[in-house]
């Protein structure tokens, strides 16, 4: 049933896509043919486009989360690499990750004009129709290896996962704050979800790794809604910033850290003061950040400075199993 929703949204995407073709600036178009002279140029090109559709760039982080949360649950890097369970949860995310990033450009192609005007749908390296197949290609993968899986409970998991992307640009993302939680419950959702199919070993350090991605991750998306709120007020888009201003959603980024780092401190007690220190650079740059008054470079600088602390936290809650 969810697969028949998935193509009829899609259908959606093809007519609202056609509806604002894209151009192809001429400075995009020189800098490729400079990068790839050679007989292999079009492939090339191709294959470097649909990197950046997916946002190729986000397999890595994804795949850690994906191992974060099975190391917690396995203790045990063999007997995770030998879990065919895990291993296919851990696919399954790669395509969630994937189609989430087709579809909201599919979506976003008017926006992008103006928030993000060197995205390949926008340059027309990469056709809406093209987009639209790998879509589908890739949600029909996720379906056999969603069949895969033991337990109803995590299949079911994974198709409303790939269901809610596939809703959330052209539904969720229109209302405010929602869209942020459910787009960084995607994120977090790849460390409960490929835990989950190892087994319930720690719990606790499980639901703590998943909620503290899950504060950066909203953190990051507060942040970039202060840096597109240009474009999204000129598409009808009502963010927090664009309804309450870039101050409130900056003090909603800084309360969901601290939130965040409370909540731990009350689970782990002493044991959470690595934790602490690891997130301290998140409070430091939202300082920063207001001290600047928003500028662009410093939202960027803060939102990429993100995840080397979360990467410090999550090693560990590792290394407390």
């Amino acid at each position: 049933m969810y697969l028949v929703l998935c193509i009829y949204l899609l259908y959606i995407s093809v007519t609202i896509a056609l509806q604002h073709p894209p151009t192809k600036p001429i400075a995009r178009t020189i800098m490729i043919s400079d990068k790839y002279p050679d007989s292999n140029t079009l492939v090339q090109t191709k294959m470097s486009s649909i990197g950046q559709l997916i946002r190729s760039e986000n397999i890595a982080p994804t795949m850690l989360l994906c191992f974060t949360g099975g190391f917690i649950q396995s203790k045990n890097i063999k007997t995770l690499l030998k879990s065919k369970d895990f291993m296919a949860s851990s696919l399954i995310t790669l395509c969630i990750m994937a189609n989430s990033m087709i579809i909201n450009d599919l979506f976003d192609m008017p926006i992008d004009k103006t928030n993000n005007p060197y995205r390949p749908l926008i340059t027309g390296e990469i056709k809406p129709r093209e987009a639209i197949a790998m879509f589908a290609a890739i949600a029909a993968t996720s379906e056999l290896l969603t069949r895969q899986l033991p337990y109803p409970l995590l299949r079911t998991y994974a198709r409303s996962a790939m269901l809610t992307i596939t809703l959330y640009t052209p539904l969720f993302k229109k209302i405010p704050l929602v869209k942020n939680v459910i787009c960084c419950s995607m994120v977090a959702f790849s460390i409960l979800f490929c835990g989950s199919t190892v087994s319930t070993n720690n719990p606790l350090l499980l639901w703590i790794a998943t909620q503290h991605v899950f504060a950066g991750s909203l953190h990051n998306e507060l942040l970039l809604d202060i840096r597109d709120v240009e474009g999204d007020k000129a598409a009808n888009i009502n963010t927090i910033p664009v309804l309450f201003g870039k101050t409130a959603a900056w003090k909603l980024a800084r309360f969901v850290v601290i939130v965040d780092l409370l909540i731990i401190i009350r689970k782990m007690s002493y044991q959470s003061i690595p934790l602490l220190i690891a997130t301290m650079p998140l409070l430091y740059n939202l300082h920063i950040l207001r001290t600047s008054d928003f500028n662009k470079n410093s939202i960027i600088f803060a939102v990429k400075n993100t995840t080397l602390p979360l990467f410090i936290s999550l090693l560990y809650l590792c290394s407390r199993v």
